[in-house]
C-alpha cells in the first residue's frame, strides 16, 4: 500500500508541477474546500501599485510611522533631485521644496522631524521639521554619497564612492570624511549598517565587505567570498548579517562576518535593498519588480507575486504588516497585509510529526493517533496546492523531489480536527 501510494503520489506531482508556471487560482475557481487556501495564499500577494511620474527615478524610502513616509531619487529628463512625502499612507505623494541638487539616493530620519538625505555630487541635505524645508550642507566630498544610517539621533554615517565615507557626530551640523580602509579608492560602497554606536559595516563593488569596531576610525576587510557588487547590507543582532547583490546573491553570516555562507543566487537579477521586521522575517527587493521574502531568518527565500517589471531599489516596513518598495518609473508598492498568510499554523506539541525536515526527497507524515480518514493537502507560499489526497493510514511517505526548494504548508484535516505544519524542501 505504502509502495502504492508513492508511486501515484509521484505521478500526480509531475503533473501538477508541468504546470507550476500557470496562473494563481482565483476566487471563480474556489470550492468550500480549498477556499482556506487561498486567503492564506493572499495575504503576500496584496502589493499595490502606483506611479508618482514615468520620468522619476526612485531610489529609497523611510516611514516614521505607518503614515507619514518619504522617497528620494530623481528626475531622468532633467538629472535633478527630488524628494516626496506622503502623510495618508502612500495615498497620496506630494513633491517637496529642496535646494537645487542632482539625484538623490538615500534617506533616514532619526525622529518624526528629523531626517537626513544624501546624494550625488557630495550632496547631503537635513531637515529639522518634517520636511517643511531642508537645509544644504557644505560639500565635503564630490563624490556620489550612496547610502546615510545613523546609530543614534547624533551619530551617522554615509557611504560613498570611491572607498570613502563621512560621519558625523553632532546631529549632521558637521561631517568628517574618511577611508573605509585602505586599499578601498577604487570601490563604490552603496550599503552601510550599524549595530551600534561603533560596530559597523559596508559593502560595496567586488564582493567588498567592510567592518568597523571603533566608530569609523579603522576598518577591516571580511572575507565574504564573492567577486559580485553588493548592494545592500544588514544585520538582526550582533551575529547574524545578510548581504546582497548582483546576480541574485544573498549571504549569511551567524559570527558577525567573520564568514559568510551562500544562501541562494540568481543569474538573472540584481537585488538592491533588504528589511527585515524581526529576527525572522525579512525581504529583499531588487531588477524586474522581485520581492523576496524569509520567514525563518533567512535560511529559505521564497518570491512573493510579481506586480510590476520595473526594478525596485529599495524597501520600507514601518509596521510588521505594512511595507513599501520604489524603484524606476516613479513606482511606489504597497502591502497592508504582509503576514505569512497562515494564521492557522499549530504551535507547540503536536500529533501531526513531519520528518526528516527539512526534507530533500522523501517527506514522513504520521498522525499516530488517526481514528478516521482525514484529508491531507500541500501547499506553496502563494497558496496553491501541489498535493491533496485523503490519508486513511497514521503514516505515509511522500516524494517531494520534483518539488522546487522552499517552504511548504502541510494541512491535515479530520472532521472533527485541523492541524498545519511547515515544512521545508531543499
Amino acid at each position: 500500500m505504502k509502495t502504492i501510494l508513492i508511486f501515484l503520489l509521484t505521478l500526480y506531482s509531475a503533473v501538477v508541477f508541468a504546470q507550476w508556471n500557470a496562473e494563481p487560482i482565483t476566487a471563480s475557481s474556489l470550492t468550500k474546500e480549498n477556499e482556506a487556501v487561498y486567503k492564506a495564499g493572499k495575504a503576500d500577494s496584496a502589493w499595490k501599485i502606483q506611479s508618482v511620474g514615468a520620468d522619476i527615478l526612485l531610489f529609497s524610502v523611510f516611514f516614521t510611522d505607518e503614515d507619514t513616509g518619504y522617497t528620494v531619487g530623481g528626475n531622468t529628463t532633467d538629472f535633478t533631485g527630488i524628494i516626496m512625502k506622503t502623510t495618508d499612507g502612500g495615498t497620496t505623494w506630494n513633491p517637496l521644496d529642496i535646494p537645487e541638487t542632482s539625484y538623490l539616493s538615500s534617506v533616514f530620519f532619526t525622529c518624526a522631524d528629523t531626517g537626513f538625505v544624501a546624494g550625488y555630487m557630495g550632496t547631503i541635505l537635513k531637515t529639522t521639521n518634517g520636511g517643511l524645508s531642508w537645509t544644504k550642507s557644505e560639500s565635503y566630498s564630490d563624490n556620489h554619497l550612496r547610502s546615510v544610517f545613523f546609530s543614534d539621533s547624533q551619530t551617522g554615517y554615509i557611504v560613498a564612492d570611491y572607498g570613502s565615507f563621512l560621519k558625523t557626530t553632532d546631529g549632521g551640523i558637521t561631517w568628517t570624511v574618511g577611508s573605509i580602509g585602505i586599499n578601498a579608492y577604487d570601490i563604490h560602497f552603496y550599503g552601510v549598517y550599524f549595530t551600534d554606536v561603533n560596530t559597523g559595516y559596508a559593502a560595496g563593488g567586488n564582493g567588498t565587505v567592510r567592518k568597523t569596531t571603533d566608530g569609523g576610525i579603522s576598518w577591516t576587510n571580511l572575507s565574504a567570498g564573492t567577486d559580485q557588487f553588493l548592494y545592500s547590507v544588514w544585520f538582526t543582532n550582533d551575529s547574524i548579517g545578510f548581504i546582497a547583490g548582483s546576480f541574485g546573491l544573498i549571504k549569511k553570516t551567524m559570527d558577525g562576518g567573520l564568514t559568510w555562507n551562500t544562501v541562494i543566487s540568481d543569474p538573472c537579477i540584481y537585488l538592491r535593498s533588504f528589511f527585515f521586521t524581526d529576527a525572522g522575517t525579512g525581504y529583499v527587493v531588487g531588477d524586474n519588480g522581485i520581492i523576496r521574502k524569509t520567514i525563518d531568518g533567512g535560511t529559505v527565500w521564497y518570491n512573493l507575486p510579481v506586480v510590476t517589471g520595473n526594478h525596485l531599489n529599495s524597501i520600507f516596513f514601518p509596521s510588521e504588516n505594512i511595507g513599501y518598495a520604489v524603484g524606476e518609473g516613479g513606482t511606489i508598492l504597497k502591502t497592508t497585509s504582509a503576514s505569512t498568510g497562515f494564521d492557522e499554523l499549530s504551535d507547540g506539541p503536536s500529533e501531526l510529526k513531519l520528518y526528516p525536515n527539512p526534507s530533500s526527497g522523501l517527506l514522513t507524515i504520521e498522525a499516530p493517533v488517526l481514528t478516521e480518514a482525514g484529508k491531507l493537502s500541500i501547499m506553496n507560499l502563494n497558496g496553491q496546492p501541489v498535493v491533496n489526497l485523503t490519508l486513511t493510514r497514521s503514516k505515509a511517505a511522500i516524494d517531494l523531489s520534483s518539488l522546487p526548494d522552499g517552504i511548504y504548508i502541510v494541512r491535515f484535516t479530520t472532521e472533527n480536527s485541523k492541524e498545519s505544519r511547515m515544512f521545508v524542501k531543499q
